[in-house]
Parts: C-alpha cells; sequence; structure tokens
C-alpha cells in the first residue's frame, strides 16, 4: 500500500531504496524504540519492496512490514490552507462581497456540488460593477429567489423563482403618466420594479406583466392588488429596506458565476509543491482531492511553511540511495555503518555512523543504553538484520560489538542464531522463478564518483548451481538496468554464504571493465575469493576505480 502522510508532523524512519533485511529491520527497531521513550508520530517506513529473506523474517516474528512510502516530495496538501471561504454558484454577489469584506480575502473560489467552477475576485468585481455605462447601471442578470435573498426580503407571490433573466431595474418614484411612458419602452418580463407604498404605480406595473414587483418600506401590499399580481403572474416581493437600497441590493443579486472567472489555477492535493511552483502564475491555485471536490486553497506564502514530514535516514546516509524527494524535507537524524556520502543539511542534525557490521547493531545497542529491554519480535528483527549484514559474523566487517549485541539479542529472542541463520539465508537464496530485475534490485545500492554512476546489488546463495541455470537472464537485467539507469557499472555480487566465496556479474563500459582487475571466470563474471562484504570488500575498490577513470 502507499501511505500518504497526514497534515500533523510526522517523523519517518526510513532506510535505503531496494531495502535488504538490515534496513527494514533496523528501522522497525528504531520505531519500536522511540515509541517506548514516548515519542510520537513515528512511522518506520520502507521506499520500495521487501525481498523474500525480509519477508521470512517478518513473518517468522509476526510483525507487519514497514509502510510504503513512494516518495516524501512534499505536496499542495501538506502546506494548502484548508479553512477557506468558498461561494456557491448561484449565491447573489451581495452575500458574496459581504464575507469576502468579513474574511478579509481578495479571491473565493465558486463551487457547484462541491467543485470548483471559477474563480470570483474584488479586481474583476470592480471592473464589472464599477466600469459602466448610464444605460448599463440599471440592467442586472438575476433570478427572484436572489432578488429576495439579497434584499432580505419576503415573498408575497412568486412565479419562477429559480428562472434567471436579464433584468431592467426601474424605481417607481414619479407619477403613474411618467412611469407608464417609461415602462412602455421596455420588455416587461426583463423588468423589476421598485416602489413604495404607491399603489397606482404596483397596479400599473402589474397591468404592464412586469417580472418583479417589489414594495419597499416593509409595507403591506394589498390584498386586492396581491390577487390582482397573481392573476397576471406578476411576482410580489416586500422589502425590509428603503427603495435607494432595496435597488442596490438588486444590483448585487446577480448569480456569482456570472462574475467568476473560469480561467484559474487548478491543482490537487497531490500534487508536488515544486509543480505549483513551476505553474503558478496566478496568485492563488483552488485545491481539489480525488473526486473534484474542493478542499482548499495555495498561495505564495504558503510555500513558506514547513511540510511537516521529518526524516530519519537508516542504513544509509547518501541522497542517492534515499527515498525520492528526501533533499526536500527536513531531515533530523541518521544512524548508518556505511561510507559517508554527499549529504548536506542547514541545521545540526543527530548523525550516528559507526564502523559495526549492521545498523541493527546501532539500534540493538540503543535500547540497552537507554535501560529499554525490546520485546522478543524486536529483537529478532534486531538480530536478523545483524546476521543478514554480517552473514552471521562471518564477515569482515562484523566486529566485537555485533557479536555481542548477537549474543544479547538472541538470548531475549529465545532463538540459536546459527541454526536461524541457516533459516534465514535460505529463505532468500532462491534465483530460479524470480524476475531478473527483482533479483538484481531486491538489495542494489547506487553510488556516483566524479559525476560517473554505479550501482550493485547482492544476493546470498548456498552454492552457485543455481545461479549458473539463470545466469543469462541475470546478464541481460543487468545491461538492461545499465540503459535505463546511465550507469558506467551495474553488477551482481553472488555471495555463497556457505564457502565464503562470491561472483561478480557485471554489464560495464570498456574502459571500467578493462580495469576492473579481478580473475574472470567468463565474459562478464569474476571470482572473488573469499569476499563476502560489497560495503568492505567491493564499494572500495570499484570507487578507486572511477576516481582514476574520471579523475580529469
Amino acid at each position: 500500500m502507499v501511505y500518504f502522510l497526514a497534515m500533523e508532523k510526522s517523523t519517518i524512519i526510513i532506510g535505503h531504496k531496494n531495502p535488504d533485511t538490515d534496513s527494514i529491520c533496523s528501522a522497525l527497531g528504531y520505531e519500536a524504540l522511540k515509541r517506548a521513550l514516548g515519542e510520537e508520530g513515528i512511522i518506520a517506513a520502507r521506499a520500495g519492496n521487501i525481498n523474500p529473506q525480509t519477508d521470512f523474517v517478518l513473518r517468522y516474528f509476526a510483525i507487519e512490514p514497514p509502510v510504503y512510502i513512494s516518495d516524501v516530495y512534499p505536496k499542495v496538501r501538506d502546506v494548502m490552507t484548508r479553512d477557506i471561504a468558498s461561494a456557491t454558484c448561484k449565491a447573489p454577489l451581495c452575500s458574496i462581497i459581504n464575507s469576502m469584506g468579513k474574511k478579509n480575502v481578495r479571491f473565493m473560489p465558486v463551487t457547484e456540488d462541491e467543485k470548483p467552477i471559477g474563480l470570483l475576485s474584488l479586481s474583476t468585481l470592480a471592473e464589472q460593477l464599477i466600469v459602466k455605462t448610464p444605460a448599463q447601471a440599471r440592467e442586472v442578470f438575476t433570478s427572484i429567489r436572489n432578488v429576495t435573498e439579497a434584499i432580505q426580503g419576503k415573498t408575497a407571490y412568486a412565479e419562477s423563482p429559480d428562472l434567471e433573466f436579464n433584468a431592467a431595474v426601474f424605481v417607481g418614484a414619479m407619477t403613474v403618466e411618467s412611469f407608464r411612458d417609461v415602462i412602455e419602452r421596455s420588455d416587461p418580463k426583463g423588468c423589476i420594479v421598485i416602489v413604495g407604498d404607491r399603489e397606482e404605480i404596483q397596479r400599473s406595473a402589474i397591468e404592464r406583466n412586469v417580472r418583479l414587483l417589489v414594495i419597499t418600506g416593509r409595507l403591506d401590499i394589498a390584498p386586492e392588488i396581491l390577487s390582482f399580481a397573481r392573476q397576471k403572474g406578476v411576482s410580489v416581493v416586500i422589502s425590509p429596506f428603503d427603495s435607494a437600497t432595496t435597488a442596490w441590493l438588486t444590483q448585487l443579486s446577480s448569480p456569482v458565476d456570472h462574475f467568476c472567472t473560469s480561467d484559474f489555477l487548478r491543482v490537487s492535493e497531490t500534487d508536488p509543491l515544486r509543480e505549483f511552483r513551476s505553474r503558478s502564475k496566478e496568485w492563488m491555485g483552488v485545491v481539489t482531492d480525488a473526486t473534484g471536490r474542493l478542499t482548499g486553497v495555495i498561495a505564495p506564502s504558503d510555500l513558506l511553511r514547513s511540510s511537516g514530514t521529518r526524516l530519519i535516514l537508516v542504513d544509509h546516509n547518501e541522497l542517492s540511495q534515499a527515498v525520492d524527494g528526501a533533499s526536500e524535507v527536513e531531515i533530523i537524524e541518521v544512524v548508518d555503518h556505511h561510507r559517508l556520502g554527499n549529504f548536506h543539511t542547514s541545521t545540526p542534525i543527530r548523525f550516528v555512523n559507526e564502523p559495526v557490521g549492521s545498523t541493527s547493531t546501532l539500534i540493538a545497542e540503543r535500547f540497552f543504553k537507554k535501560g529499554v529491554k525490546p520485546e522478543r519480535g524486536i529483537a529478532g528483527l534486531l538480530l536478523s538484520g545483524i546476521i543478514s549484514d554480517t552473514l552471521m559474523l562471518k564477515s569482515p566487517t562484523a566486529t566485537e560489538r555485533d557479536r555481542e549485541m548477537t549474543d544479547m539479542l538472541s538470548k531475549i529472542a529465545d532463538i540459536d542464531p546459527v541454526s536461524f541463520s541457516h533459516e534465514l539465508f535460505r529463505a532468500g537464496s532462491g534465483l530460479s522463478g524470480n524476475e531478473p530485475l527483482d533479483i538484481i534490485k531486491s538489495d542494489f545500492k547506487a553510488y556516483e564518483v566524479k559525476g560517473k554512476r554505479f550501482g550493485i546489488g547482492q544476493v546470498e546463495v548456498v552454492g552457485f548451481g543455481e545461479f549458473y541455470g539463470v545466469r543469462k537472464s541475470l546478464e541481460d537485467g543487468l545491461c538492461r538496468l545499465k540503459e535505463s539507469e546511465g550507469y558506467s557499472l551495474a553488477g551482481l555480487l553472488i555471495t555463497d554464504i556457505s564457502y565464503g566465496n562470491s561472483l561478480f556479474l557485471v554489464a560495464a563500459d570498456s574502459e571500467v571493465a578493462s580495469t576492473l582487475g579481478y580473475p574472470a571466470t567468463g565474459k562478464n563474471l569474476y571470482e572473488l575469493n573469499g569476499v563476502l562484504s560489497r560495503k568492505k570488500q567491493v564499494i572500495p575498490h570499484i570507487f578507486n576505480i572511477f576516481s582514476k577513470l574520471y579523475s580529469s
């Protein structure tokens, strides 16, 4: 499953891409320790698929795998403003202007069925409302329902209240003769007549079949006039305001969608912030969820907020190996046992990097230093991480500290580490029946030297017999990976844990292949007797080759 980060601050403990057993187990172990120490918002995660060996360990100790996170790029949802004012598309304009004033906003999304259809801005309103000719000053696009709401009126009789129409607004503050002369020159179904208690004007408007008659000052309409209006199909609304105020509010009764612009920036909650930065020419973006429903807005000022995501890197310290987006969020801690990479932070952080055989050793030591006894399952995970990374303490990277933690953890987990290691390595040694790229990338690490990239995976086997049966497909997989990722070398270290030897299958540029210096047993295949550790016995050699080849 893909885990979506919550808005509140989350601290994610995560290993490298293509995680091995040590990476997964140290992340889960560190999460357990921090939770035991009372820290909140801690999440163990992974940036890649779980390999068969790690799957065996998790099932053996009945522990759920870490959540999968494809990337930690800050998303729009992490910094957007959620508590926003919006306008329904048919709301009268005056109510929205009032709302914008109260909330002190210059823009407001306009919605229909909770989905944004436009954007209303004060500048747009100013252009459309203020810059009018005298002839346009009396015109309004509205409906009887909108007029009633805008003037806070009371309906005496309404005919087709939701029908929208273009109207001319007349105030009956003149003689009957003058009023009749004016009204005769207009389409009656496009007329709104505003008048006080002048019954002659009221009757003349009804006789003319105007669309709407508005009686001001909260004055009652005579029953016989109202009956006449019903007979003629003329709607009647009672306004609590005087004629001038009523006329002004009527001009602002247009539905909001008549003024909003449909040309606005629409972004998704899941869009990376960097995409919003590149797309944003407008002042504000309207944010929607997966269903298209309005959930917020995002403005340039929101980009200054922290996304709330913090990372603790375990079992690696190079951004090239980290989950995508790690460089764009706050990294607060590193616990690792590999070489130092190109890692920079803007503020000091806790950085633990020690020459032991496994990151799980460092996490286990922290449990005991803090006076916290790990539960059996967590002890078993950390023990598995040590056994896997040190090849049951046979690797040249294994230290006395690894041996000490193996002894202490095996007692808590009530496991014989030697017999358990046989099960663990058998679980992860299968090559046949698996996709070549899955095998190669199950524990694959990439590096960069002098602008050139290389990557090496490692698998443990019991004897090389199975490897020779799938060698060709693995070699083809390495070639495809080399080309797709632009590597100068893509390699797979096949380690026989029973005899302590390795084979090195590579796809490499000619100048790299010619300088490897390993004894070849065939094309692109090298024999590395006594080699168990990729980290200590292979990676430094490849680094030296690249440094010399590409020094200029």
